[in-house]
């Protein structure tokens, strides 16, 4: 299983009462893990993702076997990219992410293939998960905005006067 974390640090305010505050971050931090799972785990399936998220270069023997299953159609995008072989971890990371909202962090879990771990458990072997999971300056910057964004939208409702009717 993958976790994937990422930590806000924002003051409450004061209008906000501290159980209001904790809901607001809870609802932010969802929709940024939403966010990342949605549309940042992609990018990382992509030919370009090599230059990108800066993956640890493949062993020569590992290349020649990935391109020589590309031409008997076996290996997905002609065998360029670094972390797709048959689809398998693609699929699987993509096909579930269980986003948990908490109010200071989000955690997203994903199930992956046995070959996959936190914990690389052969040396020599690419950190799989740390090329998965990592992001660029330009997308830590979309996630904050995005948290913002829920952040102000929930603070204006929160100070929008609350009408009542009375049923007769």
């Amino acid at each position: 299983m993958y976790t994937f974390n990422f930590i806000m640090r924002e003051e409450r305010p004061p209008e906000a009462s501290a159980r209001a505050w904790d809901g607001i971050c809870r609802d932010a931090n969802a929709g940024m893990g939403e966010l990342w799972h949605r549309e940042m785990l992609a990018p990382h399936f992509t030919p370009a993702a090599k230059g990108i998220y800066h993956h640890q270069p493949r062993t020569g023997p590992y290349l020649r076997r990935k391109l020589q299953l590309a031409s008997r159609g076996l290996a997905l995008e002609g065998g360029i990219v670094d972390n797709l072989l048959t689809g398998l971890m693609r699929s699987a990371l993509e096909a579930g992410g269980m986003v948990r909202a908490y109010p200071s962090r989000v955690t997203i879990g994903m199930v992956g293939p046995r070959y996959c771990t936190m914990r690389p458990y052969k040396s020599g072997q690419p950190d799989k998960a740390a090329e998965i999971l990592a992001i660029t300056d330009s997308e830590e910057k979309r996630l904050a905005k995005r948290g913002e964004e829920l952040i102000a939208e929930k603070l204006n409702a929160l100070k929008e006067p609350k009408t009542t009717v009375n049923g007769s």
